[in-house]
Formats: structure tokens, sequence, C-alpha cells
């Protein structure tokens, strides 16, 4: 894993985690939407709103939808910075 996807699932980590409401280590790579109870529907756009604001990129309506794990995210976000 390079250092910049290793910063970026960091600073996820640490979002979801708050979001969320769980554990870090209840957080890993293949994490889906739909596995935790609070990553809901409601959970999935708190949980964007707040990737968007630590990470200072915007998602589409459209790539909200499609990404729906941890792992998907993070590709996401560092393909945006």
């Amino acid at each position: 894993m390079s250092d910049k996807r290793r910063a970026v699932l960091e600073g996820l980590i640490e979002v979801a985690t708050d979001v969320l409401r769980v554990p870090e280590g209840e957080i890993s790579m293949d994490l889906k939407a739909g596995d935790l109870p609070n990553w809901d529907s409601l959970g999935h756009l708190r949980l964007f709103m707040a990737i968007e604001e630590k990470f200072g990129v915007k998602f589409t309506a459209k790539e909200i939808l499609q990404l729906l794990s941890i792992e998907q995210i993070c590709c996401a976000i560092e393909e945006k910075k």
C-alpha cells in the first residue's frame, strides 16, 4: 500500500468511525454499505458529507450512489486528491 493510500485510508477510517459510531477495528477495506447498522442510506449520506469536509473533495450524486465500500471510497478520494 502506498503512503498516499495509507494516509487516505487512515483519514477515512477516522471519519467512518465517527460518523458510523463504531470502534476503529470494525472499519476495514472490505466493509460495505449495509454491513453496519448505522451505515444505512442516511448514514451513507452523512459519511460522504464528512468525507467531503475532511478531504476537501466533492462527489456527484451518481458517485455517492455507486461508491459502496471503504475500498471504493478510498480509491475515489485518492483519485480526487
